[in-house]
């Protein structure tokens, strides 16, 4: 298993900034290397920065990929191994926590500085997402021509690409454990939003359907 780590990224601000070199301490302690992306132009679009930092993955050697946010923490770096060893061998999109813990400053300052969690750092805790941090074999994400470059900015490119995934693929799946999401300024930039929306239920419509699915991903030239 030769993993790779794929962190769409911006230098935005110095939070951001921050936030990146404390998630990529958890990848150099398993020693995997990573890979950051960016988009063309002065916005930020997150699915070509995927793209970008897949690509150099690939011409690395990756076999797998582990696509993860700069703000995004795993409570152990068991959760990355297992989701990555799990990708693989059933050809699966496959995340690496099931509950994610959202963190207030006092706590991401915490994290940061390695110091232990405490209970009073917590915003909300959400489970059962399914972005974030997951594990693809790099077959397969090409095999789906990678993030949708229609989508622009943020937002439902997500939900796109787990839906081309999971049906091109094997079933989609996940690894018990906990994860922290860093604080960060808020990006308000949202104007393409209904437009991504509009395209990630495109793919909605074919979830599951192989011959629907080749006809939505055959409209980008893929396939």
């Amino acid at each position: 298993m030769n993993p790779h780590v794929c962190i769409p990224f911006r230098p935005a601000d110095s939070e951001r900034v921050a936030n990146l070199a404390c998630t990529v301490r958890q990848w150099e302690g398993l020693q995997w290397p990573v890979h950051l992306g960016d988009s063309e132009g002065e916005r930020f679009h997150r699915g070509e920065a995927i793209n970008n930092a897949a690509r150099a993955a690939t011409d690395a050697g990756a076999d797998v990929l582990l696509i993860c946010d700069c703000d995004f923490l795993l409570e152990s770096n068991r959760q990355a191994v297992e989701a990555a060893e799990a990708a693989l061998r059933d050809d699966a999109y496959v995340v690496a926590f099931s509950f994610m813990r959202v963190v207030n400053q006092q706590g991401t300052n915490a994290l940061r500085d390695g110091r232990h969690w405490q209970r009073t750092y917590e915003i909300e805790n959400v489970a059962l997402i399914w972005g974030n941090c997951f594990a693809i074999p790099t077959d397969l994400f090409w095999r789906v021509c990678g993030f949708d470059d229609r989508f622009k900015g943020w937002g439902a490119e997500d939900i796109a690409f787990l839906v081309a995934a999971s049906t091109m693929g094997g079933p989609k799946s996940r690894i018990k454990g906990g994860s922290y999401h860093l604080t960060h300024p808020t990006n308000e930039d949202r104007d393409d939003l209904p437009a991504n929306n509009a395209l990630a239920s495109h793919y909605r419509s074919a979830d599951g359907d192989r011959r629907a699915m080749a006809w939505i991903l055959a409209e980008r030239g893929c396939g």
